[in-house]
């Protein structure tokens, strides 16, 4: 929305411009109404230099929480700024942590990716409270617990934090001590009816007497994460797609976590790594400026990168933990012309 570009132009209406009721008592010396101006110091004019001005300035703000856990996730409250009346908002659920490798031929499975979601054009009012959730990394799986923990999911909610939720993201799930099967990535995207993004990548499957699984990749804007390699070969690794994150890659003497995705907008996906490392399993590359998983290195699965990514496992014949899931994230960004997955979305 913007002032009109003729004829008189009330208080009123620079109220509703600023994202006020019509009938607020406000003066022209006022800071936001000479930032709606562009008018640092001397006279405003109502009937010119207001034409065509607008109060919806571009802006954003990031949440982002280092802990790691089961499921869990980190609140905080926001309040919407002045002049604000429309956002657009990007969640990314954390990454599932990798299995944990306890002797007996046993090679766990690799933690799966976490989600991507965005939602543009939300309305909202200025000043109003909202209530944003930042999801944990998925614990590494150890020698209390073999099973990873799950990557916490990420959201915006509407007031508290029992509140209406507008747009969330599933964290990747852990990977169990088990020979067979493997951890389907966290929902995003299209799956939740939302404009777009996608789901985390497969964690590797779980094989006697061979690797662990490695990280999946995290979610995409338009596709989903790459799936993590499993046993000696690396079989069934894959890139993301979308802007996603690449599955890890699996080897004999370990297994690398799931690359991560960025938070700037969709960018290049992040491609399958193949056997790199010749002797412990390399990290999956990361997507759209996302960190790439961690190499499997010390006697432990390689973590995931952030944000997102799956955490890696170590061989079937140790006894050593999984890598920790990649962190989640919430970005919220406002301003004409700007919307997920790539118009504008950069960072300012």
């Amino acid at each position: 929305m913007a002032l009109q570009s003729s004829g008189a132009i009330s208080m009123s209406d620079v109220n509703v411009e600023l994202g006020k009721s019509s009938t607020t008592q406000i003066n022209l010396g006022n800071t936001d109404v000479r930032d709606l101006f562009s008018a640092a110091s001397g006279a405003i004019s109502l009937a010119s230099d207001g034409y065509g001005a607008t109060g919806d300035v571009a802006g954003q703000t990031v949440w982002q929480y280092f802990a790691y856990g089961n499921y869990q996730y980190q609140y905080y409250s926001w309040n919407v700024p002045s002049g604000v009346t429309s956002i657009c908002v990007l969640c990314v659920g954390g990454g599932g942590g990798g299995g944990r490798a306890s002797g007996g031929n046993i090679g766990p499975q690799g933690g799966s990716g976490g989600g991507l979601a965005y939602e543009n054009n939300i309305a909202v009012t200025p000043g109003e409270l909202m209530t944003i959730r930042v999801g944990w990394g998925g614990r590494s799986g150890n020698s209390t617990s073999t099973t990873g923990g799950g990557g916490g999911e990420s959201a915006l909610l509407r007031g508290t934090n029992s509140g209406t939720v507008l747009v969330r993201a599933y964290g990747g799930r852990g990977g169990i001590r088990q020979t067979t099967g493997r951890q389907s990535g966290g929902q995003g995207g299209s799956t939740l009816g939302y404009d777009g993004g996608g789901d985390g990548g497969f964690g590797g499957y779980g094989k006697s007497n061979q690797a662990g699984g490695a990280g999946g990749g995290a979610g995409g804007y338009s596709g989903n994460g790459g799936s993590g390699g499993t046993g000696n070969n690396n079989q069934n690794q894959t890139g993301g797609s979308g802007g996603g994150g690449g599955g890890g890659e699996a080897d004999s003497n370990g297994s690398g976590g799931g690359g991560g995705v960025g938070l700037l907008g969709q960018g290049s996906s992040g491609a399958a790594t193949g056997n790199l490392s010749g002797s412990s399993g390399a990290g999956g590359n990361g997507g759209s400026g996302g960190s790439a998983g961690t190499i499997s290195s010390g006697g432990a699965g390689g973590p995931g990168g952030n944000y997102g990514g799956g955490g890696g496992t170590d061989e079937d014949d140790s006894f050593n933990d999984g890598g920790r899931g990649g962190a989640g994230a919430v970005r919220i960004i406002w301003g004409s012309g700007r919307a997920y997955p790539s118009t504008n979305t950069a960072d300012v």
